[in-house]
């Protein structure tokens, strides 16, 4: 029915303009007899003329009165819609027109403002999303089915550099690198099962700066199908930066060297450890292949490059080695141990080498199986003594003095060997923490007395000749109250005594001095006798090392060692000078401390 309205008008203007021409024409042929009668052919024609004439300026004028009016009502509410698409097209989405008639034109206005209300509603959505996308912190991109870029927002701009003018209708592959490229490629399977994935990548800038970023790809469906992808960025650099800080943190805490390289066998990290054993700084060995840096080489010493521990992980297979290198002029025992590193699909992407010096433990190796020859041939000789001479006894072999002289050698070589098990049984103590420890008050102008009056009662300090003095240095002022152990502060002095004594020649002087400085107490054992060779002196104080001197006298290279514990369980610390023949001097320091 609503349609019907304005064909009314329609049918109504028709009828209107059919009955001001048709009135004219039936009032003719229906006219009265006396309306004509009388006249004159002439005179009814031009009578006749003169009222069509009439009736159809009348007809006229009614139709133009009518059709001005209806016209009017049409035009009104076209120049209304025609107003509304103009403010339409020039952005304004928010139109709302006045419905002058309840025709279809006044529909098609009804119509318009709704069109118009929802286009407002959907364009002020879009309007927001736009705003959210704009205002988004991290870069997003979107790209159509054949991977080119169709739109960007502000931050990507921010992050590259890329206007959008620019960006848009740039490839999706042409902000990687030929690397970065090959991980985007191996990351379209999941977009080709219309799947999302996050992964870790670099990405280009305007400046050809790779640029790390932890990327989101998901695809942009349609009736079921991808017609596109839309990417949000993650500026990584500083998580990538903290993440690296981190490793490097986490390696730097490894006391054993570790270093990293890529497929090129370039070194792409290094720890401290790896710094100090190859005396290589890492800020010159990153970016280096590896064998510029710790250089693999047969017995000629010609490089071993495919033989390297690097090179056999680079093929896949892990490997641990002992090996000597030439490193800092100087050879350096490593235990090696190498992996290759692998991408998730199973890619080997280099490698990375464990290394640790191993030169002291093996000098450890060593100086034990010398110790144990060294214990061997010292017990050996005392028992070989004892045992000899004890059934000399037993078979009355032996009479009068050189009885008596026997008796004193088994003794002795007894004594000898119960101070190498004590020594054995201290440095086991020690090393397992069990050591017994009794803080009493010391008189140490007493205790020093008491050991060299002691030691001098030996044999060989008899045979030598040899000259111990003691000096009490200290003032009343100076005098602080001395707490440890006597016994173990006892066996301290007497092994440095005894040192002094056997290696040195006929007629040694000792000079033991007790003093104060800077409220230290000092004690200071200086001899006269062969000195300390320039290359052994660094290595004294080491358990079961054996000097120069070992070729001449036997020992167990613990007496040091064991000296340097207990000055240390009294909080001290024990330090020597020597010059090779004008003799050595051990100064025992310990802090005070009062009452």
């Amino acid at each position: 029915m609503y349609k019907s309205r304005l064909s009314h008008k329609v049918i109504l203007a028709f009828l209107v303009f059919y009955l001001t021409l048709a009135l004219p024409l039936i009032f003719i042929v229906f006219s009265p007899s006396d309306y004509v009668s009388g006249l004159t052919i002439d005179q009814y024609i031009t009578k006749m003329h003169k009222t069509i004439i009439g009736f159809s300026v009348l007809a006229f004028f009614s139709a133009l009165v009518f059709a001005l009016f209806f016209i009017r009502g049409i035009l009104r509410s076209a120049r209304n819609l025609h107003n509304g698409v103009t403010r339409m097209r020039r952005g304004e989405t928010k139109v709302s027109l006045q419905v002058y008639s309840t025709d279809e034109l006044g529909e098609v206005t009804e119509a318009f403002n709704e069109m118009s209300a929802t286009i407002h509603e959907y364009t002020e959505e879009l309007k927001k999303k736009d705003l959210y996308i704009n205002t988004m912190l991290d870069p997003l991109w979107v790209v159509d089915i054949e991977d080119v870029v169709i739109d960007i927002n502000p931050a990507f701009t921010v992050l590259l550099g890329y206007e959008k003018a620019n960006a848009v209708g740039m490839c999706l592959y042409e902000f990687f690198d030929g690397k970065n490229r090959k991980i985007i490629q191996t990351q379209s399977k999941y977009w080709e099962k219309m799947l999302s994935h996050t992964f870790e990548v670099e990405i280009k800038n305007i400046y050809n700066t790779n640029i790390p970023v932890l990327i989101s790809i998901a695809p942009v469906l349609k009736d079921k199908k991808m017609i596109g992808k839309v990417g949000v960025f993650k500026d990584f650099r500083s998580q990538r930066a903290l993440r690296e800080n981190m490793a490097n943190i986490i390696l730097d805490c490894i006391p054993d060297g570790v270093y990293t390289i890529n497929t090129e066998k370039v070194i792409t990290a290094m720890n401290s450890a790896a710094e100090k054993i190859l005396g290589v700084p890492r800020g010159v060995a990153i970016g280096r292949p590896c064998s510029k840096v710790i250089i693999h080489t047969d017995q000629e010493g010609k490089p071993l490059c495919e033989q390297c521990p690097m090179s056999i992980a680079m093929k896949g297979e892990a490997i641990r080695i002992e090996t000597t290198l030439q490193i800092g002029g100087r050879l350096t025992a490593l235990l090696i141990t190498c992996s290759p590193l692998f991408t998730p699909d199973g890619k080997i992407t280099g490698a990375v080498q464990v290394f640790r010096d191993i030169s002291e433990e093996k000098e450890i190796e060593q100086m034990k199986t010398d110790f144990v020859e060294s214990v061997s041939h010292e017990f050996r000789t005392p028992l070989s003594a004892i045992v000899g001479m004890t059934e000399m006894l037993m078979d009355d072999a032996v009479k009068g003095s050189k009885k008596d002289e026997y008796l004193n050698t088994i003794y002795s070589e007894a004594l000898r060997l119960s101070d190498m098990v004590s020594q054995l049984l201290d440095i086991s103590t020690t090393e397992h923490g069990h050591i017994h420890f009794e803080r009493v008050l010391i008189d140490l102008n007493a205790l020093i007395s008491l050991c060299i009056s002691t030691y001098e009662t030996k044999k060989a300090v008899k045979d030598k000749g040899a000259i111990i003095s003691f000096t009490d240095s200290r003032k009343d002022a100076d005098l602080h109250p001395f707490f440890g152990d006597k016994n173990r502060l006892k066996q301290v002095i007497i092994n440095l005594l005894d040192n002094a004594v056997t290696y040195s020649d006929d007629g040694v002087r000792v000079a033991v001095e007790l003093k104060t400085y800077n409220k230290n107490t000092i004690i200071s054992v200086k001899d006269s006798g062969w000195g300390v060779p320039p290359e052994d002196l660094p290595h004294i104080f080491k358990r079961f090392y054996r000097g120069r001197h070992s070729r001449v006298l036997k020992g167990t290279g613990l007496g040091l060692p064991l000296c340097e514990e207990m000055v240390k369980l009294h909080g001290g610390t024990i330090t020597v000078e020597s010059e090779l023949g004008r003799g050595s001097e051990f100064v025992l320091t310990f802090p005070s401390e009062e009452g």
